[in-house]
């Protein structure tokens, strides 16, 4: 639902399908073991032969672009072009392992800690517009972000549909599936967005990936961080449709 802004952008031009990773939105997590990464990876691949799709766009965001970075890499020929905002496709070099590492990864710690339990959705959205990491998120999706990633309590509180525990864990593991190495072998059209804002390393690593791909391209989106589609969807959106037209 967070993504309905950038969404509405592509629904003129194509048929658009999302996916709620394991854990996240309305799907389950099951037990969190260290595969999770390859898991999620397989669950993409589940997705797309349930719908029979082949020879798609894909638009991905975060860990959702990662993993159809990998997609693209290991289904030759089923993907027309991909737009990848923010992959978080890490090398695995020391320079990057040190810093993102299981133990001291800079947002496990700052999730864990995360309150998850509102007395309203009044509530939740008044503090995270304080947040620097949603301050410039529009109030559209920022309300989407509330109405839908939170669940009614029987006390009549909310609380956040994804859970601190699975979220950091998704953090914790993002090293443990090497994808930047297979993406050399990505055939198709690649767009590589990253915010103007955003701090190493992903600054770096979206670099690094667009430096890769044989047919990959960066843009860097003036006044958007990490969150560049809840930013500015409308202007990333189109950015997508005029790419993809001549991908």
């Amino acid at each position: 639902h967070v993504y309905r802004a950038l969404i509405r952008r592509l629904v003129p031009h194509y048929r658009v399908w999302t996916i709620d990773l394991r854990g996240q939105g309305d799907s389950e997590s099951g037990k969190l073991t260290e595969t999770h990464w390859q898991s999620m990876a397989q669950d993409v691949v589940g997705v797309m032969d349930q719908l029979g799709l082949g020879e798609f766009y894909g638009v991905g965001h975060s860990g959702g672009g990662a993993l159809l970075a990998l997609h693209a890499a290991t289904h030759p020929g089923q993907v027309k072009a991909l737009a990848l905002l923010e992959p978080v496709t890490i090398p695995q070099e020391p320079a990057f392992a040190q810093r993102l590492s299981s133990d001291n990864h800079p947002l496990v710690e700052r999730t864990l800690r995360r309150r998850v339990v509102w007395e309203s959705r009044q509530q939740l959205f008044a503090a995270y517009q304080g947040k620097d990491a949603f301050a410039n998120w529009k109030e559209e999706v920022l309300w989407d972000y509330v109405n839908y990633g939170t669940t009614n309590l029987p006390d009549g509180r909310i609380t956040l549909k994804c859970t601190a525990e699975v979220e950091a864990h998704v953090f914790a593991t993002t090293m443990s599936l090497d994808i930047f190495s297979q993406t050399n072998t990505i055939a198709c059209p690649v767009l590589v967005l990253r915010g103007e804002l955003t701090d190493p390393p992903l600054a770096i690593v979206a670099e690094r990936l667009a430096q890769r791909i044989p047919n990959g391209s960066l843009v860097t989106v003036p006044g958007t961080s990490h969150f560049l589609p809840m930013e500015k969807p409308e202007q990333i959106g189109q950015m997508i449709v005029e790419y993809f037209a001549t991908a």
